[in-house]
């Protein structure tokens, strides 16, 4: 009888669950936000290095400063661009029937590694999909189908494409060793294992960066330090409520250590500048994303202000800080496109989709339902 109750209750929810997420997703896959991508100069100039028309984001600015490289699309799937700041004129270095994005400088400015699904069949990815949290969870495939993603590097100028990862995954975030011999990137290989290598030159299959202890984080846009032993990323701790933060480890693997300052808000985006000495990210600590740098001597960190259009809106957020060695910062701006209604049934949406997976994660424990 007590199973029998149990059980009824156990559907409820799952009805329940299912409902508000089928009735929010409606109005939540209209939520959008639109991005540009900006050139913050040592005179103090900040300038537009974007196409006119659509959503651009996630720059990185060119070891000696001299340009900056970005994805995204007015509409359909992200190319990425390169802006020449001599000419301050943003051109494509990737084709407009596939997505590419995600893409970052080797350390001596020659090569880019991005992610591709070029090579998958089926409907490329949308650059309106692309903030779907599902693309970066292990276990999920974001969408109405299978999405998959290889690593790919090219020439500084776009030519030379190579494929460096195959086979049915995400692969994503890549960026250079030092040296530049290898990638590190994030995976959904392994729900234990986020971080994982490949060699530069795709002469050998990935492989994992173990993580130690006991609890298990998620990991996003990992970065070598400069001397090539140190990774940074962001991630939270799996299974609980818990905030973004940066978080490193050795390239060889081992337990995960916090930021001793980064201890409010959320906190990702980690970059460390072209002189190495300093990461750079952009956090919520003080109400919505803003730039901050950290020197790595272990001195406190400090907000970064570029000169912004006062007549931005109050909730825009500022993302994505890279800085060159000569002083230049590249960073995009992201405002909503969406009215309060949206940003409330969206929350509903959030809710209900955290209800339906604990409810689902007790159904396998307890009655053997669903799948793991």
């Amino acid at each position: 009888m007590l199973r029998s109750r149990r059980i009824r209750v156990l559907v409820g929810l799952i009805v329940f669950a299912g409902a508000a997420l089928s009735v929010a997703i409606w109005r939540a896959r209209s939520l959008q936000r639109t991005s540009k991508v900006y050139a913050w100069f040592p005179d103090g100039r900040v300038e537009d290095v974007s196409p006119e028309a659509g959503t651009y984001y996630q720059s990185c600015i060119h070891p000696n400063g001299t340009d900056v490289i970005f994805a995204g699309a007015e509409t359909g799937p992200p190319r990425i661009f390169r802006t020449d700041f001599s000419s301050l004129v943003p051109k494509p270095l990737t084709p407009a029937d596939s997505a590419a994005f995600l893409a970052t400088y080797s350390w001596d400015g020659t090569r880019i590694v991005f992610s591709s699904d070029r090579d998958f069949p089926g409907r490329s990815i949308g650059v309106e999909e692309i903030p779907d949290p599902r693309l970066y969870r292990p276990g999920t495939r974001g969408g109405d189908r299978h999405r998959y993603f290889s690593l790919y590097i090219m020439d500084a100028d776009g030519s030379n494409v190579r494929r460096i990862t195959t086979g049915e995954h995400r692969d994503l975030r890549g960026s250079f060793s030092p040296d530049g011999r290898t990638i590190v990137f994030f995976s959904d290989r392994s729900y234990e294992t986020p971080l994982w290598t490949v060699p530069a030159d795709g002469s050998a299959e990935p492989t994992p960066i173990p993580v130690e202890g006991n609890e298990r984080w998620t990991a996003f846009r990992p970065w070598y330090s400069l001397d090539g032993e140190t990774i940074y990323f962001f991630g939270s701790r799996k299974g609980i409520a818990d905030r973004k933060r940066i978080l490193f480890l050795p390239v060889t693997g081992g337990r995960p250590h916090t930021l001793p300052w980064d201890d409010r808000g959320k906190t990702q985006g980690p970059f460390i500048d072209g002189t190495g000495r300093n990461l750079l990210f952009h956090s919520t600590r003080t109400g919505r994303a803003e730039l901050y740098e950290y020197p790595l001597d272990g001195d406190e960190g400090r907000m970064l202000v570029p000169p912004l259009d006062p007549s931005l809106p109050e909730d825009r957020e500022v993302m994505h800080p890279t800085r060159s060695k000569n002083g230049v910062v590249t960073f995009d701006i992201s405002l909503k496109t969406y009215s309060p209604l949206d940003a409330r049934l969206y929350g509903w949406h959030i809710k209900a989709r955290k209800l339906f997976w604990r409810v689902r994660k007790f159904a396998w424990k307890h009655f053997g339902i669903g799948e793991r």
